[in-house]
């Protein structure tokens, strides 16, 4: 889990987009092969979220559930690496992740989805990505060329 206690300003958090686009794409890639994997697992009439070992499965029915739950340890592994960065995930599928930030005296969520070019919206800690405002352009730092 991440450090909730860090605040970032709107350039930290944007500096780190470069290494979260490449661990998001990565993270994206993942949720598709655990999605196309459970599918599979489906279509055998199991249960993509059982995962426990059964004495009574036969071959490939173990095989299928040991590589998903080795696919869930990678996947999980990778938001744990995004969260060690100070970001907090808030919705894996979508690719929303936040940072703790100050919007003058008060603490909020600067908030950035996977495929955004940049940090430009905030929402109160207490509310969600329904809630998120831009960014006043006063306080976006200038782009230098």
């Amino acid at each position: 889990m991440s450090d909730h206690s860090r605040i970032f300003t709107i350039a930290e958090a944007n500096a780190l987009l470069p290494r979260l686009n490449v661990m998001l794409e990565r993270q994206m890639t993942l949720l598709r092969e655990l999605d196309a994997h459970g599918e599979k697992m489906a279509a055998r009439g199991l249960d993509p979220h059982v995962l426990d070992h059964n004495p009574a499965d036969d071959p490939e029915t173990a095989a299928l559930k040991e590589e998903m739950r080795e696919r869930v340890r990678v996947f999980h592994a990778g938001w744990r690496e995004v969260e060690a960065l100070g970001a907090v995930v808030k919705d894996y599928r979508l690719g929303l992740v936040d940072f703790q930030g100050r919007r003058g005296n008060e603490t909020v969520w600067l908030c950035w989805r996977y495929g955004e070019p940049a940090v430009a919206h905030w929402h109160p800690l207490d509310e969600g990505f329904d809630a998120r405002r831009p960014l006043e352009r006063m306080s976006i730092p200038p782009t230098l060329n």
